[in-house]
This record gives C-alpha cells, sequence and structure tokens, in this order.
C-alpha cells in the first residue's frame, strides 16, 4: 500500500518510526516546499531510517562514487536542506583539510549536477544560495586563468579564499 509521507530534513536523523510526530519549525512552513521530500512509498521511508542518512554519510557514499540520486533514491521534491546542509560539511572538510579539493569538487558537481539534470527540479525549486555558493568556490579551482602566472595553483588562490568567506559568512569557523 502507497502512502504519502512527509520528512523534514530536519528530523531524518531523529525519525525512528512511522507514528513518531513529525518535527517541524516555522522556518520550515514558510519555505516548506524547499524543506521536504515526499515520500511516496512505506518501503522508502524504512529504507532512510535503517540507512539514517545524514549529510555526513551521504558525503561518503558520494565519496566512493555513488550517484546522489541512488543515494536519496529519487526524491520526488529537491532536498534543499539537506544539500545545504551537505555543501557546509563539505566546506568545512576541505578548510580543514579533511577531505581533498578534488574530493569536494566531486561531491559539489555531483550535488550540482543532481540538481541541474532534474527538470522538475530547476522548474520549482532554486538552487539553495549555500549550495550555489560552495559549488561556485570548488568550480573556481578547476580551471588556469589566462592572466595568472602557469605558477598560480587556482584551488589556492581561488577556492581555498572563497571557501573560507563562505564559511566566515556562516560563522562556521
Amino acid at each position: 500500500m502507497h502512502t504519502l509521507k512527509r520528512i523534514t530534513t530536519a528530523n531524518i536523523g531523529k525519525f525512528s518510526g512511522r507514528h513518531r510526530k513529525q518535527w517541524t519549525t516555522k522556518r520550515h512552513l514558510k519555505r516548506k516546499r524547499h524543506f521536504a521530500i515526499y515520500c511516496h512509498t512505506d518501503n522508502f521511508i524504512n529504507n532512510m531510517i535503517d540507512q539514517n542518512l545524514t549529510a555526513e554519510k551521504i558525503l561518503n557514499e558520494l565519496l566512493i562514487g555513488n550517484e546522489l540520486s541512488n543515494i536519496l533514491n529519487n526524491p520526488k521534491e529537491f532536498p534543499s536542506e539537506l544539500m545545504e546542509i551537505l555543501s557546509i560539511i563539505v566546506a568545512l572538510k576541505f578548510f580543514k583539510n579533511e577531505i581533498s579539493y578534488s574530493d569536494g569538487d566531486q561531491i559539489m558537481n555531483s550535488v550540482w549536477g543532481f540538481w541541474v539534470t532534474n527538470d522538475h527540479y530547476i522548474e520549482n525549486y532554486p538552487i539553495p544560495e549555500n549550495v550555489y555558493e560552495c559549488y561556485g568556490a570548488f568550480d573556481a579551482g578547476e580551471y588556469y586563468r589566462t592572466e595568472d602566472d602557469a605558477t598560480i595553483n587556482p584551488i589556492e588562490k581561488y577556492t581555498r579564499p572563497l571557501i573560507e568567506e563562505f564559511l566566515k559568512k556562516l560563522n562556521k569557523i
């Protein structure tokens, strides 16, 4: 039997049963279409509960090469808040040298590709500002500029300062 259930990304880790109250905040109510994953089957809910998907676990799944759409089981709604949390974690881990530039770039390209390759997401869900900013910071390190000396490392010149600025803006460092 198919049922429609809503789990906000804020309570994915807290959701431990079908009858547990869902956690909602004013922020979620204001922008609920940006912060909800609509689950059409009990199987999906159980899968999320069993795997206890968190941004940290998603990051690890992406690092071993799994596709974001498969990890999230192709949700109908774009999981904006979850992607924002993932972006912040990626930025922090890169800033602290816990992941390499290539890993951070791979993850952010996966998040960007997850959004941009789905017409439904593009038409109905703007890319969250934090996701866009983090993606842009990693994108800035992908290529050399003609105006830069050949010895300039674009990751150090562009990506690191942008990530630092991003994290400072969010009061994460």
